[in-house]
């Protein structure tokens, strides 16, 4: 599976969502540097999946603090915001370092965690 963007920092890449109907999801995931789950005023989500999806392409997460993102992102693993108006100044503040350790903290929160065989086990209880 490629790695993020922030991997190989030697180009900026601006995609058009029509590209990515021919590309798997991690090869268009790792296309980016990081994941930013922004949800319009009024909507949930209990279990975004495209979440771990990103996280498992070892892209860190910028996500709201609440409904099934704050049970997926850690602050090992993204950023939780309170307002959208955070954003503006979390984008700003984001140092290299933290795409980078954050994204392969995702991923390896993505891949020990989120197994559907796993969350099959905890409910049936079976192993």
């Amino acid at each position: 599976m490629p790695g993020p963007s922030w991997m190989k920092i030697d180009r900026n890449i601006s995609i058009s969502p029509y590209q990515c109907k021919t590309e798997k999801v991690a090869e268009f995931l790792g296309k980016g540097n990081c994941f930013w789950y922004l949800l319009p005023a009024g909507y949930t989500d209990q279990g975004p999946r495209v979440i771990v999806e990103a996280m498992a392409a070892g892209l860190p997460v910028i996500a709201e603090n609440r409904d099934g993102a704050k049970d997926r992102v850690t602050t090992e693993t993204g950023w939780l915001i309170d307002k959208h108006d955070e954003i503006v100044d979390l984008l700003h503040s984001i140092e290299f370092e933290d795409l980078r350790q954050k994204g392969i903290a995702a991923r390896r929160r993505a891949i020990e965690n989120f197994k559907p065989g796993l969350w099959y086990e905890k409910i049936t209880g079976e192993q």
